[in-house]
């Protein structure tokens, strides 16, 4: 998960119709949560969230003694001072001391929470957090913060209760849209942002129209957020509905035009797209600066270059995506890829076994390709026994690939396994069809060519 750095501002509560200066919440989970962002809330006008006279929301005026909200929201805004200078054990003895004084004044209980984890005291945050929620069951940031904690441990059980303080954190947002609150620009901004985590651990399960749904309620209730756009463009390019991924993303940048996630999640739009485009995804990576350069940042440079055939570049970019911490081994598979078209076969062969080495189960497919290439270099080399083995894995991997049974038929031909090299190419020309692509009828003429051989060498 990656931090951001998330900025406290003073603001002194006045009353119900004033309120300034802006307010900017903070959030224990940064921007991201597996490959989705947990976002900030942006600086709204917004009253301070206290405790209503009529219920427990913590977004109205407490109905207590001007003089004891007022001592209280002195030590508040001293916490918030310390807690700005990082100075947070200091900060959580000045929100005690306002909470002690009014435990009416939601907004102390609440940082005391915030200062808790940012000591790394994690238990005590959610300790505080369940005690802030005791007092205010109507609010909505401290079950989404609550929510924030468990879903950053990505941990099932976790998850599960993540998903339920966000769900309360949604139904409580939508119940004081219908009270006074919705007077409270803050009440729409925390809904979305509870919205936009709901719809980021959607996204991470596949859940895609859940998630989908989540994030335009995120965008409906707070249009100048951040988080909900650019939820929403993840959502619609794992549907590989490109043309409006692109436009969520683009809505994100304008909130935010300095965010390298967006320019690293477009330039994934322009490569993943049916009409790829390498030089607009080029042209985007080029907006990130170097200390924010990622191991996935040098990979999507490698593909944009491979893709324009520039494959010296492709190689010096995948070498530095694989030099680096998170990179993906699939870049392996990429270099061994290149290498093999550049007839490269030592090099090949080197990068395509240490890819097949450390495999993982989502990449099961490319390892089918991986297998087919070692057996292809194999065969290029004349070692039979060897291809055949790759051109095995290939098969049980992937059971339809038929350039790799061809590969297996003609390695057995050469071994003199007669047999298994027939059965082998009969399984391809049942499986090719009559009237196939280009690639599939040159396939089915070479195991016809190559049965018609085996008939006279035998």
């Amino acid at each position: 998960m990656r931090k951001v750095t998330v900025s406290m501002k003073c603001w002194p509560f006045t009353n119900v119709a004033q309120a300034s200066p802006p307010a900017i919440r903070c959030l224990f989970g940064g921007r991201g949560y597996r490959a989705l962002v947990f976002a900030a809330a942006a600086a709204v006008t917004a009253l301070i969230p206290v405790s209503s006279a009529h219920g427990a929301s913590g977004y109205l005026k407490p109905a207590v003694d001007e003089k004891i909200l007022n001592k209280a929201e002195d030590r508040f805004n001293d916490g918030v001072e310390l807690y700005q200078r990082q100075n947070y054990r200091a900060a959580l003895r000045r929100f005690q001391a306002a909470e002690t004084i009014c435990p009416e004044l939601f907004a102390a209980g609440y940082h005391a929470a915030l200062a808790y984890k940012k000591m790394g005291d994690e238990k005590a945050a959610v300790e505080q957090l369940k005690k802030v929620i005791a007092r205010f069951p109507e609010n909505i940031i401290a079950y989404n913060d609550l929510g924030v904690i468990h879903a950053g441990k990505n941990i099932e059980e976790d998850t599960q209760l993540a998903m339920s303080q966000f769900e309360t954190a949604i139904r409580n947002g939508e119940n004081l849209l219908q009270g006074k609150e919705k007077t409270v620009p803050q009440v729409r901004v925390d809904l979305a942002m509870a919205y936009a985590n709901a719809g980021g651990l959607h996204l991470a399960s596949g859940r895609l129209v859940e998630a989908e749904k989540s994030f335009r309620k995120a965008v409906e209730h707070h249009p100048n957020g951040f988080f909900g756009h650019f939820g929403l463009g993840n959502v619609l390019l794992a549907m590989r509905n490109f043309a409006e991924a692109k436009t969520s993303y683009r809505e994100a940048q304008q909130i935010e035009p300095k965010n390298t996630n967006v320019s690293v999640a477009l330039a994934k739009c322009y490569l993943r797209q049916p009409d790829r485009n390498p030089r607009f995804t080029i042209a985007e990576l080029r907006k990130v600066g170097e200390t924010d350069r990622t191991a996935e940042y040098y990979d999507l440079f490698g593909d944009a270059y491979a893709l324009l055939e520039e494959r010296e570049e492709a190689v010096r970019n995948y070498t530095r995506s694989l030099g680096m911490p998170g990179h993906s081994s699939e870049v392996l598979y990429k270099l061994g890829a290149m290498y093999y078209n550049q007839k490269m076969y030592v090099e090949s062969r080197k990068s395509l076994e240490e890819y097949v080495a450390q495999v993982k189960d989502g990449e099961k497919g490319t390892a089918a390709l991986a297998h087919k290439l070692l057996g292809d270099i194999a065969k290029e080399q004349n070692d039979y026994r060897t291809a055949a083995a790759n051109y095995k894995k290939a098969v049980s991997i992937a059971n339809s690939y038929w350039s790799a049974y061809y590969g297996l038929g003609e390695a057995c031909f050469h071994l003199k396994q007669y047999a298994d090299a027939r059965k082998h190419l009969h399984h391809v020309l049942s499986a090719l069809p009559e009237k196939g692509t280009a690639e599939e009828n040159e396939l089915r003429e070479k195991a016809t060519e190559l049965l018609k051989k085996m008939l006279s060498t035998e």
